[in-house]
C-alpha cells in the first residue's frame, strides 16, 4: 500500500479527531494512506499539532520549526503574561520585549541571541501577540470627567453656533523624513537628537462646522531659513502670503507662551474685524494659560488629562492631515527616485506640503470629529457620513519605498508622540541657524522634441514643483494642479509596470 508522509496541519487534526472518535488505527491508516510510524508520530505530537492549529497556522503547513531560542522565548512569554496579569492596563511595547529578551538571554548565557526586528515579528506571530496603539491618554481617561464637563458647560456650548466654536491644538512633524528612517521613532516620544533639526511644530485650528480652517502656524528652529524668500530689513517675520502658513521660530521648535499669546491676539483682531464672538476650546498645556484680555475670543479649557477623548483635533483631524501630508511626501520621493537620485525636501517645501494637506481635509471629517466630542451641542446640523479614509500610496510605491514589515500607517504615526512643548518657559528669542540643503541648479538644457517617457515627465514635474515652492509668493492652485498631474503620470507608470510584469509572467521565454 502506498504511503503518504506529507499530511498537512489540517489533515493531522482530522486524523486525531478520527482516532478520538473511536475509529481503529488500521482503518485510519488505510483511509489516509499513512504508515504505522507516521500515525504514531501524529499521536505523539498531538498536543503540538493542536496548539499550532489554535495559532491559526496555515492549513497547508506540514512541518513545525522550533525557534532557535526556545528557552528565551518561553521565559519572555511567561514574563509578558505575568506583567499583564499584575497590571492589565500596563502598556508593553515592542522595544520592551526586545530589551527584556536580551536580559533573559544574558541570564541564560546565550551570547548568540540578538533581539532583531525580524526575530520580534516571528515571536509575536508564534505567540499570537498583536500591537494595538492607544491614542494619547485614552487608556487613562475617566469618561465620567468628560461627561461632567459636558454637562457643566452645555449652556456655554449652546450659546454659540457651530461656525463659532473652534478648537486648536499642536502637533509635531518630521517633515522630511523618508520611510526607511521611520523605524527608529515608531511609537516613541522624541525630545531631540539627530532628527530634531528636521522637525517643526504646527498649530492647527478649525471650527465645528468644518467651514473655516485658520491658516496653520508653523514653529521651526531658525528665524530666517536659507530656503525662505528673502526677509526685508523692516520685516520682523516672513509674510504668510509668501510661505503659505504663519511662521515663527523657537530654540526647540516648540510652542511657548510668547508665540501662543501672539497668535491669540492675531485671531482676536481678525474676529473683531468680522464683528464675531467665538468660543475656543483648548487643552491644559501651560503655554495656553495666558493673562490677556480678549473680547471676541472666549477660551474654554477642556478637562485635564482627557484630550484623547474630549479634544476634536485628537479624534482624527490631525491624523488626517498627517496621512495627506505623508502620502504627498512618499509620492514626491518616489517620483524623484525614478531619476535614480532622491533629494530631501527643505523646510519651505514641507510648509507648503502642509498647507496643501490642511486645505484637503474634508469638511465632514472636521464636523464628525467635533460631533464625537461635543454630542450635546444642539446647533449642529446633520451632515452626510462621508468616508474619511485616505487612499494609501500605490502598493508598488510602498514596496519600493518602505522597509519590510513597515506599513503606511506606521509611517504616518512615526511622529505621533513628537514633543511640541515643555513645562518650563524656554527663551523665545534664542534661535539656531539652519544649514542650507540646497544645491546649485543644473544648467538649462534644451528639451528633446521626441516622445516624452513617464520618467522624463516625472523629472520635469519634480523640477516644476520645486520651482513653484521657491517662488516669493505661494501659488496654491498651480501647486495643487502640478501634484494632480504628477499623480496621473505615476498611475500611468505603475500601469505600464504591471502590464510589463504580466507579459513577463506569461512569456514563453521566462526562465
Amino acid at each position: 500500500m502506498p504511503t503518504n508522509t506529507n499530511l498537512s496541519l489540517k489533515d493531522k487534526v482530522e486524523v486525531l479527531g478520527e482516532l478520538e472518535a473511536g475509529r481503529s488505527k488500521l482503518d485510519v491508516r488505510r483511509d489516509w494512506k499513512i504508515s504505522q510510524a507516521t500515525l504514531y508520530n501524529i499521536k505523539r505530537d498531538a498536543e503540538t499539532i493542536r496548539a499550532q492549529a489554535a495559532l491559526r497556522r496555515s492549513a497547508k503547513c506540514k512541518r513545525f520549526r522550533k525557534s532557535k531560542f526556545g528557552d528565551v522565548e518561553s521565559a519572555l512569554f511567561k514574563t509578558f503574561r505575568e506583567a499583564r496579569a499584575s497590571n492589565p492596563t500596563l502598556p508593553i511595547s515592542s522595544s520592551w520585549l526586545q530589551e527584556k529578551a536580551k536580559s533573559l538571554a544574558a541570564e541564560q548565557g546565550d551570547s548568540d541571541f540578538k533581539a532583531s526586528n525580524k526575530w520580534l515579528e516571528g515571536f509575536k506571530q508564534r505567540h499570537r501577540l498583536s500591537s494595538k496603539r492607544t491614542c494619547g491618554e485614552a487608556a487613562k481617561v475617566n469618561q465620567e470627567d468628560v461627561n461632567q464637563w459636558l454637562e457643566n458647560n452645555e449652556g456655554i456650548l449652546n450659546d454659540y453656533s457651530c461656525e463659532d466654536i473652534f478648537n486648536a491644538d499642536e502637533t509635531g512633524f518630521f517633515y522630511k523624513m523618508m520611510p526607511n528612517r521611520t523605524v527608529h521613532f515608531k511609537g516613541e516620544a522624541c525630545h531631540g537628537g539627530e532628527q530634531a533639526k528636521d522637525r517643526f511644530t504646527v498649530l492647527l485650528c478649525a471650527n465645528f462646522a468644518g467651514t473655516e480652517k485658520l491658516l496653520p502656524l508653523v514653529i521651526g528652529h531658525s528665524r530666517n531659513p536659507r530656503c525662505f524668500p528673502k526677509l526685508a530689513k523692516r520685516e520682523a517675520f516672513h509674510d504668510s502670503a509668501k510661505l503659505g502658513c504663519h511662521y515663527r521660530s523657537q530654540k526647540r521648535a516648540w510652542m511657548d507662551t510668547a508665540i501662543f499669546t501672539e497668535w491669540l491676539l492675531k485671531i482676536e483682531g481678525d474676529f473683531r474685524k468680522q464683528k464675531r464672538r467665538v468660543l475656543l476650546l483648548l487643552d491644559n498645556f501651560k503655554g495656553h494659560e495666558v493673562d490677556i484680555e480678549l473680547n471676541h475670543v472666549k477660551i474654554l479649557f477642556l478637562p485635564p488629562r482627557t484630550t484623547s477623548k474630549s479634544q476634536p483635533m485628537d479624534q482624527g483631524i490631525i491624523c488626517n492631515v498627517k496621512q495627506l501630508y505623508k502620502k504627498k511626501l512618499v509620492e514626491h520621493y518616489w517620483a524623484m527616485a525614478q531619476d535614480g537620485q532622491v533629494k530631501e525636501i527643505n523646510l519651505l517645501q514641507g510648509i507648503r506640503f502642509l498647507r496643501e494637506s490642511w486645505d484637503d481635509v474634508k469638511t465632514s471629517t472636521i464636523f464628525n470629529c467635533f460631533k464625537k466630542c461635543l454630542p450635546n451641542v444642539r446647533n449642529a446640523s446633520a451632515q452626510s457620513e462621508n468616508s474619511d479614509d485616505i487612499d494609501e500610496p500605490d502598493r508598488m510605491i510602498i514596496r519600493d519605498c518602505f522597509p519590510i514589515s513597515m506599513t503606511f500607517g506606521d509611517f504616518v504615526q512615526a511622529d505621533r508622540q513628537l514633543v511640541t512643548s515643555d513645562d518650563f518657559e524656554p527663551e523665545h528669542n534664542e534661535v539656531l541657524s539652519e544649514t542650507s540643503d540646497e544645491e546649485p541648479g543644473s544648467p538649462f538644457e534644451e528639451p528633446s522634441c521626441g516622445f516624452v517617457t513617464g520618467q522624463e515627465a516625472l523629472r520635469a514635474l519634480a523640477t516644476l514643483v520645486n520651482h513653484c515652492s521657491q517662488r516669493q509668493n505661494i501659488v496654491p492652485g498651480i501647486s495643487r494642479a502640478l501634484h494632480q498631474y504628477r499623480d496621473l503620470v505615476i498611475c500611468d507608470i505603475l500601469q505600464e509596470k504591471r502590464q510589463a510584469d504580466l507579459r513577463y509572467y506569461f512569456s514563453k521565454s521566462k526562465p
